[in-house]
């Protein structure tokens, strides 16, 4: 069952608007695409294009994950180390007395730092500014608290972006 599909440990997911998987700083390697020798997952770059001039403050940051140190995850055996230290929809975490709702409040987006990492630096959004980044490196949208009371699904009013995807080959 997906975290926003019901009761899990006692809460309502369905009542925490921004959880999702973005909450967390994550990556995007494409686990169907078979790993390397050595457990090297494969290569893959994510770009932001912007498509609005109403959200300058807000970006893409670049994290480091706390127990590891880590933001390029290479391998498996550091996308395990890494993201399971802080992903807690994953049973086996590695910080289970860690308190995902209480470590970062809604809106997510406005904490540059928490328990599981720290926001190495933000690529602040400007309309029609690419930016392009290895997509096995620790990441997560960043909106200011101001820019984040106005975040809207209508994309009239919204944080309106194009994200790409790029995956090497096998």
């Amino acid at each position: 069952m997906h975290p926003r599909e019901g009761t899990i440990d006692g809460i309502d997911w369905t009542e925490v608007p921004w959880l999702d998987s973005q909450r967390l700083p994550h990556n995007d390697v494409r686990w169907d695409i078979p790993c390397k020798a050595g457990g090297q997952v494969p290569g893959s770059y994510a770009s932001v294009l912007p498509l609005t001039t109403q959200f300058n403050r807000s970006g893409t940051g670049l994290w480091v994950e706390a127990a590891t140190g880590t933001s390029l995850l290479k391998t498996v055996a550091m996308n395990n180390a890494a993201q399971g230290n802080m992903n807690p929809h994953v049973p086996t975490h590695l910080r289970p007395e860690l308190d995902l709702l209480a470590e970062i409040s809604d809106p997510p987006h406005a904490h540059l730092s928490h328990a599981w990492a720290q926001c190495a630096l933000v690529a602040e959004l400007r309309f029609n500014r690419y930016v392009f980044y290895d997509g096995r490196r620790l990441h997560q949208q960043y909106c200011n608290k101001d820019d984040a009371q106005r975040l809207s699904k209508d994309p009239a009013q919204g944080r309106l972006t194009m994200n790409s995807f790029f995956w090497a080959a096998p």
